[in-house]
């Protein structure tokens, strides 16, 4: 069985947002809670005509780093956002991240962080009314969407002590799985592919049985992203090796051999590592690439788009200054959202046709995009 360089059992915490500092821990306040409600009026500027977006809704976060608040907040996708055409979906104080669709574009699974408290959300678009799943994470969270959208993989723990478990998006038939952390699932929702307590990225079936070794990992670094691809024959990875000072976005096949190096940078970026995720089709990847390194510069991220053999890399947003960018595809594959906290831009896969569809007010951030599923 290959070695697979640049993994190891270690878990890293669930990487630092941006927000994060001023967000967690402050009480919500009258003033506040007003200032939050004001995010998808007067935060999103600009007035255009009014009705739904031809091209669906896209969900971000809209935080007010001076209150310690953050809401989601649904935009149109094809035009700069106002207050007639957004919609407050949920409130409150906290950082609120990870949103993630049910296919059928009825439902948002997120994670809500209130000082040490995380908790794992679904919510109904329409009403909107949320339940709660999962309370009081004591570390990982991060919960991964079956494809079906009926069950939610998430991990806690601390250590070596970290384990893998599953819920329904009802809040129902909560179970453990087993050791390990970072699930993500198979296209097909059957297996789930995570990084065990001994160091292995191994899969494993949703029912617990059929577990499979992909690679033995090494000592010297942490996983930050794993991604399954949507043909279920290899995986899209980011690394950060503390050790020999590296971060590394490749693909590595389901025998853990790396098939493609996509970009690797000596030094480990300042707390935001790479993003990477596989288009809706499998053919192409998006992901950010991280510079100003080991210099006085500050850390900047760029987004690319490259074809899933690594060919024909290109920048699709050049956000300089941007500590990190966020993204997520459009439903077809022909478009990506970014968003950076100072804007959200939509733009096609070929670079091309970008434009600004969001940007936030004084005090305010838009981050974690997650572009409505096609009916």
């Amino acid at each position: 069985m290959p070695t697979i360089r640049r993994f190891d059992g270690r878990f890293a915490s669930t990487p630092p947002r941006r927000r994060l500092s001023s967000l967690l821990g402050r009480p919500a306040t009258a003033v506040a809670m007003a200032a939050l409600a004001g995010l998808a009026t007067a935060g999103l500027l600009t007035a255009t005509s009014a009705g739904a977006a031809s091209n669906g809704q896209i969900a971000i976060v809209a935080s007010d780093s001076s209150a310690g608040l953050s809401a989601i907040v649904l935009i149109p996708s094809d035009r700069l956002a106002t207050s007639r055409d957004s919609k407050t979906l949920v409130s409150g104080p906290g950082m609120i991240g990870n949103l993630q669709w049910t296919p059928d574009g009825k439902t948002l699974v997120y994670d809500e962080t209130v000082g040490k408290r995380t908790d794992l959300y679904a919510i109904d678009v329409a009403s909107p009314k949320r339940r709660l799943l999962v309370a009081n994470l004591a570390y990982g969270g991060d919960g991964a969407l079956s494809p079906d959208g009926t069950t939610v993989a998430y991990w806690q723990g601390s250590g070596r002590s970290v384990a893998v478990y599953l819920v329904g998006t009802d809040g129902q038939s909560r179970r453990k799985l087993t050791a390990g952390g970072y699930p993500v699932w198979s296209p097909d929702g059957s297996r789930l592919a995570l990084l065990s307590t001994a160091g292995e990225i191994e899969t494993i079936g949703a029912n617990g049985s059929g577990v499979q070794l992909v690679g033995q990992l090494s000592p010297t670094a942490v996983i930050a992203s794993l991604a399954w691809a949507p043909d279920g024959e290899s995986f899209l990875v980011v690394t950060q090796d503390y050790v020999n000072s590296t971060t590394v976005v490749e693909t590595i096949s389901s025998n853990g051999t790396v098939l493609h190096v996509l970009f690797k940078t000596g030094g480990i970026p300042n707390g935001w590592p790479p993003a990477a995720i596989w288009s809706p089709g499998g053919t192409q990847l998006a992901f950010t690439e991280t510079f100003g390194l080991n210099t006085k510069a500050e850390d900047h991220q760029n987004a690319l788009v490259a074809n899933a053999d690594g060919s024909d890399p290109h920048t699709i947003d050049a956000a300089t200054g941007a500590l990190q960018l966020e993204l997520s595809w459009s439903p077809d594959g022909r478009s990506i959202v970014t968003a950076d906290g100072d804007r959200v831009r939509v733009v096609r896969a070929d670079g091309t046709q970008a434009k600004v569809i969001a940007y936030p007010g004084d005090e305010h951030e838009l981050d974690d995009p997650a572009w409505e599923p096609l009916p």
